[in-house]
C-alpha cells in the first residue's frame, strides 16, 4: 500500500467519524450501544482497519522489530504479563496511573511500560533461543556421535 493511500484512509476514517458524530449529535459509544449512523459507523471503521493494515505493512518495510514481533507473537502473547510485572517492580510502580493524573500523562506512562516490557521480552527471547540452539546443537552432535559409533 503506497503512503497516499494510506494517508486518504486515515483521512476517510477520521471525516466518516467526524461526520456521525455530527449528525448524530452524540457520541460514539460502543459500551453504551451508541453508534450514531450504522453506515458511517462502519464505513469508518472498515476504513480505520484499512489504514492500520497499511500502516502495519509501511511500519514492517522500515522496522524489523514489528516483523520480529510478529513471529514471535505467541511468545510475546506468554510471558506479556509477567514481563508487565517485573517491569512494574523495576520501576517501583511510578508508571501505574493514578486517576487523579491527566488522561495524556496516563497514556505515556503506559507507552513507556509497554515498550520497556517489550524490550524486557525481546532479551529474554534471545537467551531461550540461544540457550535452544546450544542444547539442539548438542543433541544433534551427540546423535550424529552414536551412529558413527554403531557403524563401527
Amino acid at each position: 500500500m503506497s503512503k497516499v493511500l494510506v494517508l486518504k484512509l486515515a483521512t476517510g476514517s477520521l471525516f466518516t467519524s467526524i461526520v456521525n458524530v455530527y449528525l448524530a449529535q452524540e457520541q460514539v459509544d460502543m459500551y453504551s450501544n451508541q453508534y450514531g449512523s450504522f453506515l458511517l459507523f462502519l464505513l469508518s471503521s472498515l476504513l480505520g482497519i484499512f489504514f492500520i493494515i497499511g500502516m502495519s505493512q509501511q511500519l514492517c518495510d522500515k522496522h524489523g522489530i514489528i516483523s520480529h514481533i510478529g513471529k514471535n507473537s505467541l511468545y510475546y502473547y506468554g510471558v506479556n504479563v509477567l514481563a508487565l510485572k517485573i517491569v512494574d517492580t523495576l520501576t517501583l510502580g511510578v508508571l501505574n496511573g493514578v486517576e487523579s493524573e491527566n488522561g495524556i500523562i496516563i497514556l505515556i506512562k503506559c507507552i513507556i511500560k509497554v515498550i520497556l516490557a517489550i524490550g524486557l521480552s525481546r532479551i529474554c527471547l534471545s537467551i531461550i533461543n540461544d540457550a535452544k540452539n546450544k542444547l539442539l546443537y548438542t543433541w544433534n552432535d551427540s546423535i550424529m556421535h552414536n551412529r558413527r559409533a554403531l557403524k563401527k
